[in-house]
């Protein structure tokens, strides 16, 4: 019987059922340029601005489901009436929590002549405006109440001091912030980064404007005209370069200000991803770049990124500002975003992805032996599903390769019907052999009932493969590898085939992350796991000692470098060795199965060649982009020798 090889290409969703990565967040910002009566005019909606809000950040809730927020400027109210208003939902479906809020509130412009002013249809609805800012957000370091929703506000009755903050971000040094923040006499009742920085931004901005009426006071202006002054001539820029001084971390922020002004600003280092788009009728900004290109419906070389170390102002006369406010640092746009949150309907993302995937085909063939004629590839439907079709068309050209040489070799011969058949079963088969069980909540069920419900999430087709088989399955990345050892593993082995083996589209994360991505324990990842256990193995355990008086004395001297003790660990062995460790770690302990069981991944070059663009691999190589980076690697290992389980930062 033909020998068979399944290649299972594992869904995003895999890996974040059983304490996987929490993802990043996602922002939107919209500013009109137009009266809300123009978009009544042409698209019948004078709602136009609420209604793009929402299906960016739909088109962004991949990005973040723990809760959803959006705050409204609107322009001119008459004194007394409210300008600056927020709506915020969480926990289970809280887009659709939200926006049903939000319907609500609007049902009500069916009750206006069509003619209303906008004064009127802003009177009449809240959450109706002039510019919006939007988040999707996964809880990392501050919990899921209503208080740690985005977008965050900081109210004043100066309307040119009230401020809406959201962004998608995680700053490596959010205690030193804090206390900087204390010095300048202000109490945070929270540690939430989030509410760290508006404060933080929220004080020069203060400041800003009081600079503003004090030099318009100097001049003799009348207390009306310092006041106007003091809100049309605000100093954004140096608020943000006052605020950033002390920020390191990766971020993309974007502010809604009473006054009118809104801006959008992105780290130095251009870790986290920003975009935006400017036409005559508004100006958006968001996290990706398919959420505007979809929602909008423009081509993709419309669409800009934000600069790094830059910031884009949006005064509420339209102008459109953009200023450098802080050096910027060599470009590390982080790669895990395209390999693992980005949707895929971006060109250059779904290239990415496709490029990961023939980037595997060599290794994969090199495992084969090159007999690729008992080989069926299969695959989970989700973000991987890209890096599948990448493998197989590059696996179909390298066989078409092979058989044109077997057949040129052949010369004036004439072939059999056989060899004929021999050279045609070369070709890829594909199947789909396993299934997601959507139904399934794991995340929710009682820990006396969770370890079943995990190694039922998944389904198998039975019947297709035998004993004589190999499968090979292919995850879009292997972070701490327990949904393989608690559930893809042990569906798999049900079909006992002769040999497993496992194949990762990223190569192996060996490093925590501080930037946006909720893996900050060093010991939690199956890469660094495997590293220990080879150090004990062969009797190295000094190093491990080593390594710890080593981060010790760097946290003593307040390191703030570029230096990380912690590749000595991984120095010691080859990818192979790291990989044939990882196989034995996810191989279930109670299993009886007698086969054999591989585990690949991708190579550092092939993730350099498929993402020549993003170069910030700090997850897989240890070189950070900020000093914040090092130190958090520093403090998550000496945790880890300490037996200490808390964050890294």
């Amino acid at each position: 019987m033909k020998q068979k090889i399944l290649l299972l290409l594992s869904a995003t969703m895999s890996t974040f059922l059983i304490a996987g990565p929490k993802h990043e967040c996602g922002v939107a910002l919209i500013r009109l340029f137009k009266p809300l009566s123009y978009y009544q005019t042409k698209y019948n909606d004078p709602a136009r601005g609420i209604h793009i809000m929402r299906l960016l950040l739909e088109k962004q809730r991949n990005r973040g489901q723990d809760s959803v927020g959006v705050s409204v400027v609107q322009y001119d109210m008459p004194a007394g009436k409210s300008y600056m208003n927020r709506l915020r939902a969480t926990d289970k479906n809280a887009l659709e929590q939200l926006f049903a809020q939000i319907d609500s509130k609007l049902s009500i412009l069916e009750t206006l002549p069509t003619t209303a002013d906008d004064i009127t249809l802003k009177s009449n609805c809240s959450m109706l405006g002039e510019a919006y800012l939007g988040h999707v957000r996964y809880a990392t370091y501050a919990g899921r109440k209503i208080k740690f929703a985005q977008p965050v506000m900081y109210r004043n009755s100066i309307p040119a001091k009230c401020l809406s903050l959201a962004g998608n971000f995680n700053m490596t040094n959010s205690s030193q912030i804090r206390d900087v923040i204390l010095s300048y006499g202000l109490v945070p009742l929270t540690k939430a980064d989030t509410h760290l920085i508006m404060h933080h931004i929220s004080y020069w901005l203060d400041k800003t404007y009081e600079d503003a009426l004090h030099t318009a006071f100097l001049h003799g202006t009348s207390s009306n005209n310092a006041a106007r002054m003091g809100s049309t001539n605000l100093n954004i820029l140096s608020a943000i370069q006052q605020s950033a001084k002390h920020w390191d971390g990766g971020y993309v922020f974007g502010g809604l200000i009473g006054n009118g002004d809104a801006f959008i600003c992105r780290d130095p280092a251009g870790i986290r991803p920003g975009y935006y788009y400017v036409d005559d009728e508004l100006f958006a900004a968001a996290s990706e770049r398919s959420a505007l290109m979809n929602v909008l419906n423009v081509e993709p070389e419309k669409i800009q990124a934000i600069p790094p170390a830059h910031l884009i102002i949006i005064r509420k006369n339209g102008t459109i500002e953009t200023h450098q406010f802080t050096q910027p640092l060599t470009q590390k746009s982080c790669t895990f975003e395209r390999i693992y949150f980005s949707r895929s309907s971006d060109p250059d993302i779904y290239q990415e992805r496709k490029s990961l995937g023939a980037q595997l085909a060599n290794r994969v063939l090199q495992e084969l032996e090159n007999d690729t004629r008992h080989a069926i590839f299969s695959y989970i439907p989700n973000t991987s599903e890209i890096s599948f079709h990448g493998l197989i068309e590059k696996l179909n050209l390298d066989v078409f390769e092979q058989s044109y040489e077997e057949l040129s070799d052949a010369g004036s011969k004439q072939l059999s019907k056989k060899e004929i058949k021999t050279l045609l079963e070369k070709q890829i088969s594909v199947e789909k052999l396993i299934f997601k069980d959507q139904a399934i909540r794991t995340f929710i069920a009682h820990d006396s009932i969770r370890s079943n419900l995990i190694s039922n999430v998944y389904d198998v087709t039975r019947g297709v493969v035998t004993d004589k088989d190999t499968l090979l399955a292919l995850d879009d990345s292997i972070v701490r590898g327990n949904t393989l050892r608690k559930s893809i593993m042990q569906r798999l082995i049900m079909l006992n085939p002769k040999k497993i083996v496992i194949i990762s589209a990223a190569p192996i994360i060996l490093y925590p992350d501080c930037y946006g991505i909720d893996m900050s324990q060093i010991s939690t990842l199956i890469g660094f796991q495997a590293a220990i256990a080879l150090t004990k193995e062969r009797g190295n355990q000094k190093i491990l000692d080593d390594i710890y008086q080593e981060c010790v004395a760097l946290k003593e001297k307040n390191f703030s470098g570029t230096h990380n003790p912690i590749k000595k660990l991984y120095a010691q062995f080859t990818q192979q060795e790291i990989e044939e460790k990882i196989a034995q770690l996810i191989y279930p302990e109670d299993s009886t199965w007698a086969g054999e069981l591989r585990v690949l991944y991708q190579t550092i070059d092939g993730l350099h060649d498929a993402i020549p663009t993003y170069t910030g691999d700090w997850y897989f190589t240890g070189d950070y982009p900020t000093p914040g980076g090092y130190n958090v690697v520093i403090n998550s290992y000496i945790n880890w020798y300490t037996d200490n389980t808390k964050r890294a930062y």
